[in-house]
């Protein structure tokens, strides 16, 4: 999954780990609009908070964070977008311009989501 996400942002294939902690969190970050975080979780919690306005789930509504992330994940599964030819939509050295993933920043925060919580598909 994560060399999954990283193709998806033009990231050169390196340890898994130091993808993700060093490329995939700090890039997803910056495509959120956090300037900070404390903790991942802050990351993940922004992410699914991006998909559930993008999903038209109730924004306003007190959830508790399992609810929450249960209904987000459902409607994920409902939907069931997952847009296989995605990461062969550009060329690698498209994607590694700060001009494309910005251009392209909710169509990435819904393919990285929607690859973290219903996995991919063969």
């Amino acid at each position: 999954m994560v060399l999954n996400i990283g193709k998806s942002l033009g990231i050169r294939k390196i340890s898994s780990y130091r993808m993700l902690f060093e490329k995939i969190l700090p890039e997803i970050s910056n495509l959120l609009g956090l300037n900070s975080y404390k903790e991942y979780s802050d990351i993940f919690i922004n992410l699914y908070e991006n998909y559930a306005e993008y999903a038209g789930i109730e924004l306003y509504k007190l959830y508790d964070l399992d609810e929450f992330l249960q209904i987000v994940e459902e409607a994920a599964i409902e939907e069931n977008i997952v847009d296989d030819n995605f990461d062969d939509f550009i060329s690698g050295l498209l994607k590694n311009t700060v001009l494309y993933k910005y251009a392209k920043k909710d169509k990435l925060l819904l393919d990285i989501f929607l690859k973290i919580t219903i996995g991919e598909r063969n």
